[in-house]
């Protein structure tokens, strides 16, 4: 015998939908239960149900609810699940109707029954609703009176506690009931709808009903005056609590964020190997776009993998001994390769490009790696290829134009002198398919007139166009041209953005770096191949360290060597990174002013810095975005419709950069330290988390709203603060990456699963390949 065997229950509505099920359920458990509905009788309605006792009865009149109490002198089981809604609940007759079945009802019946329900010491189960906990703005007596409910629920659950008599409340989501057939009957709206719930489906009744059952019986004993939601994982609101959650952190005193979306990255390799996604997914970020300047793994033929590699390897500087024993190569086609990450849950979801460079290759062979011209037919098979991958979900295509990207044999990336027509065309072909991002990084060479296509491109197919946007003494357009040939095309009616960046893209030095003062020094390339340990003992020789001071550098021949001069001698650029570096320093932080200080020259000062901890010292040389010796001109652009904070490269540069944190540091620097001009919370929340995810077509993030995926951060902004950078030597065949820590993260959540509490992973893997765009939720667009 099982507890509710010979049981008394009364539920209310209960002739379809979720009171049809539970009444079924208690059925099958032995239970005597009875139903009411409105009609004559079960004939009536489409869901005959046998074995229990149906009663007509309509409970927004007090003298029905009166004689439907006057049936039971014992009641072990009162399910609450009568209830309506109104086409114009803004009318007051609407208005009054709605609260009366919903909520005055539930009182009165529950009133009037407690007698009964006290002599078996039984129990309430209200059914609310997502209503309960956030606001509809186009049924606001549904609303009122389902958050009435949950408020009724706490009171009554509190006031009959000593009686043994318990109250709960179950809030169903989206349940596929006859209430919601029509939005099920629309296959647009239903996609958006259910892209707000984590779980992707439609409720089944029988699963409320399994809740229901619980809180009736003895199993459910010690609760009372509780909501339970049943909604896939839907984020149910956002505030004050309302009711206890299934798993709690105390937020008070904390800052609450949407999950970072960072749209410039790399992890193009490292997404098949690795679920953490560090070092992203360490500093809030819940979501990434990769692929980006051109460069990724697919479509690829069997036999361009290492080329592949090697491309990736020169242009990101990624390790390509760690991309070649990590890599599974289980594809060939684009839409295969999205297939192959969305095998491998992450921390965060995922979303990519189709990129420039392996399209080339795969459809030109060697022509297309080494830049010439393609066919008509070549474009248009590019083409076909690029809206394939659209199709199968990429978020857009890039491509690189700029002579920085090189192959690991120095070989400019496949797309760098695309003619108009190639990417016009390629562009056409993303328009076909009505989205997707064209993405670039360029040089801006004036005679190549990269705005006017741009702006043709964007005009004609209706999508945007980004570009990266750096500061450079170097480029033939300055930051303000460039701005400006922005502006003066989107008001033409295109949409072309600006990627910018928050700090001065700079070369972290270090003795086991990419990249240091010393490196084409003769007495450096003798230890170059040695062991760390070996090069330490010779670093650490004053007789060694005195030859490699006193010899110049042999630069090789290289376009550019002006850059490789700089490394070398620029040292009223370099930085020592110290404890609380801010990345804004300033002249007289520079090495040649340590260096004048001390009496020594700059590069015996560089040595020493790079001697710090053992040898892992490093030396920060900002080599874009900061020829102004500070970073005034990042806050104007921050305070433009037209730019989007971009380019942290989190995954690539492995020995060089390491600005994969700059969520952090927008927070800990432009929003509490900075001393030149700060900009606001808000605004700083809005540009990482709301501006970068709909640039990108996924509205279902970014903005913490009903109905929004539940990707948040709690931060404890007083103890929010960026750790010194260091080498690891953690990527397959033990390859190296620069990586960077923070503390004050209390907790990041994804999909409303817990993934990283206090900097430390859980072990959980919500995220997702982010398969195209992202509509906004019904719920969050009621709700804004």
């Amino acid at each position: 015998m099982n507890w509710a065997t010979g049981k008394k229950v009364l539920v209310t509505g209960g002739s379809q939908g979720i009171g049809h099920a539970t009444a079924v359920a208690l059925r099958d458990l032995g239970a005597d239960v009875t139903v009411t509905g409105t009609r004559a009788g079960f004939a009536d309605y489409d869901q005959p149900l046998d074995g229990v006792s149906y009663l007509q009865s309509d409970l927004s009149q007090p003298a029905a609810r009166a004689e439907l109490a006057a049936h039971f002198s014992v009641l072990d089981v009162l399910v609450n699940n009568a209830g309506s809604g109104r086409p114009n609940e803004y009318d007051q007759e609407a208005f009054e109707a709605v609260i009366d079945i919903n909520l005055n009802a539930v009182m009165d019946l529950s009133v009037r029954l407690f007698p009964a329900l006290k002599a078996s010491r039984g129990s309430i189960v209200n059914v609310g609703s997502l209503a309960s906990f956030l606001s509809l703005k186009e049924t606001p007596a549904y609303t009122a009176s389902k958050a009435g409910l949950l408020g009724l629920t706490r009171a009554l659950g509190d006031k009959w506690a000593l009686d043994g008599v318990r109250v709960n409340l179950v809030a169903p989501g989206f349940i596929a009931t006859r209430m919601t057939a029509s939005m099920r009957a629309d296959p647009a709206y239903e996609t958006r709808l259910l892209r707000s719930v984590p779980m992707r489906r439609w409720g089944d009744p029988a699963e409320v009903a399994s809740v229901i059952l619980f809180l009736a019986s003895p199993a459910a004993s010690y609760i009372t005056g509780q909501s339970v939601a049943i909604d896939g994982g839907l984020i149910t609101g956002a505030g004050t609590v309302a009711a206890p959650g299934r798993q709690e952190i105390d937020a008070s005193g904390k800052l609450v964020t949407p999950g970072f979306v960072d749209i410039h990255t790399h992890y193009d390799g490292q997404a098949t190997w690795d679920s953490e996604m560090g070092p992203s997914s360490w500093h809030g970020v819940t979501s990434v776009v990769m692929g980006n300047c051109g460069v990724g793994f697919a479509p690829a033929m069997p036999d361009r993998h290492q080329w592949l590699i090697g491309l990736m390897e020169g242009v990101e500087d990624i390790p390509g001994t760690a991309l070649a024993e990590g890599m599974t190569w289980d594809w060939e086609t684009f839409p295969e390769y999205l297939d192959a990450l969305a095998r491998r849950p992450p921390t965060i979801d995922v979303a990519t490009h189709v990129p420039h460079g392996a399209v080339r290759a795969f459809v030109m062979g060697e022509r297309g790696a080494n830049n010439e011209a393609p066919t008509e037919h070549e474009i248009a098979r590019m083409s076909q290829i690029v809206e394939e991958g659209l199709r199968a979900g990429a978020l857009g295509f890039s491509t690189s134009r700029t002579v920085l990207h090189k192959s690991i044999d120095g070989v400019l990336v496949p797309g760098t002198t695309a003619t108009k027509e190639e990417l016009i065309g390629i562009g056409r072909a993303m328009g076909r398919v009505g989205h997707g991002v064209f993405e670039m990084a360029s040089d801006l060479k004036r005679e190549w007139n990269e705005f006017d296509w741009m702006g043709e491109l964007s005009q004609e197919t209706g999508l945007p166009v980004t570009y990266a946007m750096l500061q450079s003494i170097a480029k033939e357009m300055s930051w303000v041209e460039q701005m400006a040939a922005t502006a003066e095309w989107n008001a033409k009616g295109a949409n072309i953005v600006a990627q910018i960046a928050l700090r001065g893209t700079g070369i972290l030095m270090a003795w086991r770096g990419t990249v240091h003062p010393f490196r084409f020094r003769p007495a450096w390339q003798e230890i170059a191949d040695l062991p760390w340990e070996q090069q330490l003992a010779r670093l650490r020789d004053p007789a060694f360290k005195a030859r490699m001071l006193g010899e110049p550098s042999v630069f090789p021949e290289s376009d550019v060597q002006a850059l490789l001069i700089a490394v070398a001698m620029g040292f009223s650029a370099q930085f020592a990174m110290g404890e609380d570096f801010d990345y804004e320093p300033t002249a007289a932080q520079s090495i040649a002013a340590l260096a004048a200080a001390r009496g020594v020259d700059g590069a015996e000062q560089a040595y020493d810095l790079l001697m710090a901890d053992d040898g892992t010292g490093f030396i920060y040389f900002p080599i874009l975005n900061y020829a102004d010796g500070n970073l005034d001109f990042v806050q104007g652009l921050l305070e433009r419709d037209d730019t989007v904070i971009s380019l942290s490269d989190g995954g690539a540069h492995c020995g060089t950069i390491c600005d994969a944190a700059s969520p952090t540091y927008l927070l800990q620097h432009w929003v509490r330290d900075r001393t030149r001009g700060r900009i606001s919370i808000e605004q700083a929340i809005k540009r990482q988390c709301s501006d970068t995810a709909r640039l990108y077509g996924m509205h279902d993030r970014g903005q913490l709203l009903p109905g929004m995926l539940a990707d948040i951060n709690l931060i404890d902004m007083q103890a929010l603060k960026l750790g010194a950078p260091w080498m690891a030597f953690d990527l397959p065949a033990g390859g190296k990456r620069l990586l960077q820590k923070a503390v004050g993260y209390v907790a990041t959540i994804k999909s409303g699963v817990v993934t990283f509490r206090n900097g430390v992973m859980t072990g959980a893997l919500p995220g997702t390949l982010v398969r195209g765009p992202q509509g906004a939720p019904a719920l969050a667009m009621a709700a804004e």
